[in-house]
């Protein structure tokens, strides 16, 4: 009897697994540069983290020679005392017009002496928010970042974020 159970499981799963419907995603595209941030910043994955920023502001910032996850560490835990897991919501989008994401890219040139083509840009309010093991926790007001595709790829546009304004939760 059991292996008829397990048998019937095992074929219900096989045809769950099957459809031909795309797997729900996490994240929106233009929110995959902050999801990817978070969950790098979580995990302790320095690069991931350094890439979720467009090329000219990574090396910008990788030339200080201080390593990002230190710096974010050190900026959560003076608020609440300890590294904290990281999250974010993002509370409001607005998407870029074809001249304000030709202006994005013309001002990414003049800073970084680099082309960046730049197909879509977005504009989104975010609040990040931190829980300590020890139940402290933070919050941000809303964060205006704004994401931009170039190529395949989405990023972060404009400097690295090595403080994120936390306040103690009351």
């Amino acid at each position: 009897m059991k292996k008829l159970v397990l048998c019937l499981l095992s074929a219900v799963m096989l045809l769950v697994s099957c459809s031909d419907k795309e797997p729900e995603r996490k994240t929106l595209e233009y929110e995959s540069p902050i999801s990817k941030f978070v969950d790098a910043y979580n995990k302790n994955d320095e690069s991931t983290l350094i890439n979720c920023f467009t090329q000219g502001a990574s090396e910008e910032f990788l030339q200080q020679g201080v390593p990002l996850v230190d710096t974010l560490s050190a900026n959560i835990e003076s608020v609440i005392g300890d590294k904290g897991k990281l999250v974010y919501e993002v509370v409001d989008k607005t998407d870029l017009t074809d001249d304000e994401v030709a202006e994005l890219s013309k001002a990414y040139t003049d800073k970084y002496s680099l082309r960046l083509e730049l197909k879509k840009a977005s504009k989104l309010k975010v609040v990040f928010a931190t829980a300590s093991a020890m139940g402290k926790s933070s919050v941000t007001e809303p964060v205006e970042i704004i994401t931009v595709k170039a190529g395949s790829s989405w990023y972060i546009f404009g400097d690295v974020i090595t403080s994120l304004e936390l306040k103690t939760k009351e």
